[in-house]
């Protein structure tokens, strides 16, 4: 997992490095416009170019803000940089 400590996605400062899993690495990130901290997950470049998988991502976080009666975690926005 490369450190992105100090680096700006976005919005989004990383501030510290939080766990990786099979397809992303996880940051904790903060967002001074609304003055929140966030878990930002990244994905390493070969797969958010991946023409066949982006449409997947796009529609796992559109369903992400809905609530539940047990949600720990929402999607607020989602983009591809780069």
């Amino acid at each position: 997992m490369e450190d992105l400590t100090g680096r700006a996605f976005g919005p989004y400062r990383i501030v510290a490095p939080l766990g990786e899993g099979g397809m992303a690495s996880v940051y904790k990130a903060y967002q001074p416009a609304v003055e929140r901290h966030v878990a930002l997950k990244i994905l390493p470049s070969h797969l958010a170019r991946n023409a066949t998988l982006l449409p997947a991502i796009a529609a796992l976080a559109s369903i992400w803000p809905m609530p539940t009666p047990k949600q720990t975690t929402a999607a607020w926005s989602w983009r591809v940089s780069g």
